[in-house]
């Protein structure tokens, strides 16, 4: 069976937030077994000082780019989902709301507009046509009709639009907004909240005073613990060699810390 849109967009949902589980659990497994083998070298009474820091540096390195290189994938798949998500989502917020009464209550509705209309129009107080506008606006509880009255807004006001009273054109703004908040749809508030979730897409596992961040560091070194979000661009730099060294010797970053409950 073909799902709906707004099942798609809470599938798209889930995905993201197990994704986000996913990185989590992959930056608990890289400091608990990096600091494994932190611990296991320094037990070691096989190497020396000097051993000790090559190796420590090679595990170092190993657990920054498998960190990095699942963190980028994550990246790329919750990128890939952001993007299915933004897409689905504007599409429903845009859609026109679907008519699911009889053909009387649509006629009636219709009928009850244009009588409105036209006795704003012709009303000679300003005061009691805004009344007449706000008791309409007030009675249409259902999406699709409030969805309609929000699209005749404009000739529906248009004998008012001169009015220089400012309390009256604020009772009519408020019968706009009024309107148009009627005319949303669970599924359109949905895909709506969803939509501000897509447009603030940047994955972000840590930051840089979180706990996360601080244990992240101390068995990774600072600038790959910072590109934790931003994997691929230090994934580069590691390719071509050029780790600043001078930031990523072992011990100019926080040694490992192997205290009971860490």
């Amino acid at each position: 069976m073909t799902k709906t849109k707004i099942e798609l967009i809470n599938e798209y949902l889930e995905k993201i937030g197990t994704l986000k589980d996913k990185a989590k659990q992959l930056q608990l497994k890289t400091i608990t077994e990096a600091r494994a083998d932190y611990n296991e070298i320094k037990l070691n009474r096989l190497l020396s000082g000097e051993g000790k820091s090559i190796e420590r540096e090679q595990v170092r390195q190993f657990y920054a780019e498998t960190f990095l290189k699942g963190m980028q994938d994550i990246n790329a798949e919750y990128e890939r989902y952001i993007k299915f998500l933004k897409q689905m989502s504007q599409e429903v917020v845009a859609a026109p709301n679907v008519y699911s009464g009889t053909d009387a209550q649509k006629a009636l509705f219709e009928s009850s507009l244009r009588d409105v209309q036209t006795r704003v129009m012709l009303h000679h107080k300003q005061d009691e046509a805004v009344k007449l506008i706000e008791d309409f606006v007030r009675k249409q509880d259902d999406a699709y009709f409030a969805q309609q009255v929000t699209q005749e807004f404009p000739s529906l006001v248009s004998s008012l639009a001169s009015t220089t009273d400012a309390a009256l054109k604020q009772r009519l703004t408020y019968a706009y907004k009024t309107a148009q908040k009627n005319s949303v749809t669970e599924e359109k508030l949905a895909a709506q909240k969803a939509l501000e979730l897509s447009d603030q897409p940047d994955f972000v596992l840590t930051v840089s005073d979180a706990p996360s961040f601080v244990n992240l560091r101390s068995v990774l070194g600072r600038q790959a613990a910072q590109s934790a979000n931003e994997p691929s661009v230090h994934l580069e730099r590691m390719a071509l060699g050029k780790e600043s060294k001078e930031h990523y010797e072992y011990g100019e970053f926080e040694q490992p810390t192997f205290n009971e409950g860490q």
